[in-house]
């Protein structure tokens, strides 16, 4: 019967050389894929062992195989955990990342609110000053006004111009 009726198409053809290697070298395990009657491969690990009497002569070649299934199921489960892990360990400082910048954002934003504050006071200040400057400055044109018509009455010339020619 040909090996690939046992070992998948792949390992049929290096199954002679693995055995022959068993052979030669005594103890060995093979990684290699089973091939169930439905075509199924299934991975499994052929221990082999070649016993020899004491002239060195092989009397005998006994193998025992371990389906790999529910092992390389389990070590990908730990593949993904691992990297589910690493996942949420990048999600934890990318968390603690956006903690700090809002931490940042809100002292800036306490540092703009209290400069707005200022700004605010300085401009009600800013805004009574101009209400007097300009309450002052009407004042002197009304007080202009009186001296030009006092001085109109004595006859003499206006000493200001008016305030449209300004």
């Amino acid at each position: 019967q040909p090996l690939t009726m046992i070992f998948s198409a792949e390992e049929g053809r290096f199954a002679p050389n693995k055995f022959q290697e068993l052979i030669e070298k005594g103890q060995r395990n093979l990684d290699v894929s089973f091939k169930t009657r439905s075509g199924e491969e299934i991975p499994m690990l052929l221990a082999g062992s070649a016993m020899r009497d004491d002239a060195k002569k092989l009397l005998a070649v006994v193998y025992a195989a371990r389906d790999l299934r529910e092992i390389r199921r389990l070590l990908a489960e730990a593949v993904a955990a691992a990297a589910d892990k690493k996942k949420a360990e990048e999600l934890r400082a990318l968390n603690q990342q956006l903690k700090a910048t809002e931490q940042q954002l809100k002292a800036a934003n306490q540092q703009l609110g209290a400069k707005e504050q200022a700004l605010r006071s300085k401009l009600t200040d800013l805004e009574r000053f101009n209400r007097l400057m300009v309450g002052r400055e009407l004042e002197m044109v009304k007080l202009k006004g009186e001296v030009n018509s006092l001085l109109e009455q004595a006859g003499r010339p206006a000493k200001y111009a008016p305030p449209d020619k300004i």
